[in-house]
C-alpha cells in the first residue's frame, strides 16, 4: 500500500474541465509559437545604455554583477495557528482520506526566455510558499522568481536580470493531493525589479502585471511532491518595448 493509502484514485475527466478551459488561452499565446525582435539595436537609442558603458569617474571598485535574491523576505502567509503535520490527515465524508488545509515550501529550477532573438535564455530559479485550504481544488501562493542573467549577443557585455515576487492563485484537478497526479492552472500578478548591467554601471526599472502558467505534480508521500510547471510574466520592464518572458521550470516542494 502507498503512503497516501486507498484514498489515492486517478483523476476523472470531470476534474479537468476547469482547467481546460484556464489553459487553453496560454497555449495560444505568440510567446509560446516564438517570436522574433533585436534587442541590442532598440537599447542603443535608450538612456540607459549610454549610462552602462559610460565609464564612472568615483574611482570606486564597481561590482557589475547584480544578483537580487528577493527570497530573503519574510513569509507574510506563515502563521503559527497553522495545524501541525500530525494532525494534516482526516477522514472524509466519502470515507476517503485527504489532506487537510497545510501550508508548504517549493525551489524549482530551470530557463527562462525572452521575446527578443538576441537575449540568450537564463537560468531561473522559483522560491514559493503556499497554503491549500481544507478539501479545496484552490491554492494560494507567494512566489520569488528570478530569470538569471541573460547576456544581449548583439552587445559586448551587457546582461539582463529580472526578479519578480508573485501572488498566485493556484486551480488544481484534484482536491487536497487526494490523487498521486494533480494537473493545475495558476494565475496572479507580479511586481518586478529589471537590471541591466553593462562594463561600467547598471540601470534598474520597476513593473508590475499578471501571469498565467500550468503544470503538473506528483506526489511522492504525504510530505513532499515534485513539480513541473511553464508560466508567462507578461510586458515586463525591459527598456526597450517591455515583452514577456516565458519560463519552465522543475522542482518540488514539501508540506510542512
Amino acid at each position: 500500500m502507498g503512503a497516501l493509502g486507498p484514498a489515492v484514485n486517478y483523476m476523472k475527466p470531470v476534474d479537468l474541465r476547469c482547467l481546460i478551459v484556464f489553459m487553453f488561452p496560454i497555449l495560444s499565446l505568440p510567446c509560446f509559437a516564438g517570436s522574433s525582435s533585436e534587442y541590442g539595436d532598440k537599447l542603443k537609442s535608450t538612456p540607459e545604455y549610454e549610462k552602462i558603458t559610460t565609464p564612472r569617474n568615483d574611482g570606486g571598485d564597481h561590482d557589475r554583477h547584480h544578483y537580487h535574491y528577493p527570497y530573503h523576505y519574510h513569509d507574510p502567509y506563515y502563521h503559527p495557528g497553522y495545524r501541525s503535520s500530525s494532525a494534516r490527515y482526516r477522514s472524509t465524508d466519502s470515507g476517503g482520506v485527504g489532506l487537510a488545509g497545510s501550508a508548504y515550501f517549493g525551489v524549482s529550477v530551470g530557463k527562462s526566455e525572452f521575446d527578443y532573438d538576441d537575449i540568450e535564455d537564463g537560468d531561473a530559479s522559483i522560491f514559493r510558499f503556499g497554503y491549500r485550504p481544507e478539501n479545496s481544488r484552490l491554492g494560494y501562493e507567494l512566489s520569488f522568481f528570478s530569470s538569471g542573467e541573460s547576456e544581449v549577443t548583439s552587445l559586448t557585455d551587457i546582461d539582463i536580470e529580472v526578479d519578480t515576487i508573485n501572488l498566485v492563485l493556484k486551480v488544481n484537478s484534484s482536491r487536497n493531493n487526494e490523487s498521486r497526479l494533480n494537473l493545475f492552472g495558476q494565475g496572479g500578478i507580479y511586481f518586478a525589479d529589471t537590471t541591466l548591467s553593462g562594463p561600467f554601471d547598471r540601470a534598474s526599472e520597476n513593473s508590475n502585471g499578471f501571469l498565467l502558467g500550468l503544470g503538473a505534480e506528483i506526489m511522492l508521500n504525504q510530505h513532499f511532491s515534485l513539480r513541473a510547471e511553464v508560466f508567462n510574466l507578461f510586458d515586463v520592464e525591459d527598456f526597450v518595448d517591455n515583452e514577456s518572458i516565458l519560463s519552465f521550470n522543475l522542482g518540488g516542494y514539501f508540506f510542512f
